[in-house]
């Protein structure tokens, strides 16, 4: 501890992280931290106290790969507002998105490469190229290809976490499928209500 802060240091390794925290602006890294500080009980009562002893929190960050560092300064008002109301679901919808903008595109399986996600008309929009050398387009528009991507709740751990908060955010989710050679494209919808109903049966 300093005089009139507390000061702590983070050692990062963002050896393989497109999205380095070194690379984020202030307020999306400060948003990082917040999510940190808005976490258990036991972290909230800890800087509810820093905060009512009148101290600034001294963050910074150091890569363990570059030796690059971020300072980043929360006052006793930022601190206590952070524990009180935590962040937003809209911040931390926009989180997702901005850490999974720049590692795109992704490799989903041979022949269908995720090119772009997005929020758009009240849908998370998941983007795929599919090889139309080795797929046929239009076989992704069926029952069959809908309730797969539905089982993605049942089957994946971060999906079922994003999809919490998304459905949580009052967005539903899209995958919208587009041909290599036609660009033609298909979309998968999973409106909110239908996504609530989903995550509800997981939990049951």
């Amino acid at each position: 501890m300093k005089d009139k802060e507390v000061f702590c240091k983070f050692q990062i390794n963002d050896i393989g992280n497109t999205l380095s925290k070194m690379q984020l602006s202030e307020e999306q890294l400060k948003n990082n931290i917040k999510m940190m500080l808005a976490g258990s009980d036991d972290t909230k009562k800890l800087f509810q106290t820093i905060a009512e002893l009148g101290l600034n929190f001294h963050v910074s960050m150091v890569s363990e790969n570059t030796g690059d560092s971020r300072e980043v300064i929360f006052t006793p008002a930022e601190l206590r507002e952070c524990v009180e109301s935590g962040v937003s679901l809209d911040v931390k919808v926009n989180m997702i998105l901005e850490a999974t903008k720049p590692q795109l595109p992704v490799t989903l399986m041979a022949g269908m490469t995720i090119i772009n996600m997005q929020k758009q008309d009240g849908f998370i929009v998941t983007v795929i190229e599919v090889d139309e050398n080795q797929y046929n387009l239009a076989g992704f528009q069926s029952k069959k290809a809908l309730e797969g991507i539905e089982n993605y709740a049942n089957t994946d751990m971060a999906t079922q976490y994003q999809w919490q908060l998304f459905a949580e955010a009052g967005l539903g989710v899209r995958y919208t499928y587009i041909g290599s050679i036609s660009k033609k494209s298909i979309n998968l919808d999973i409106p909110n209500q239908r996504l609530k109903e989903l995550l509800k049966e997981k939990n049951e």
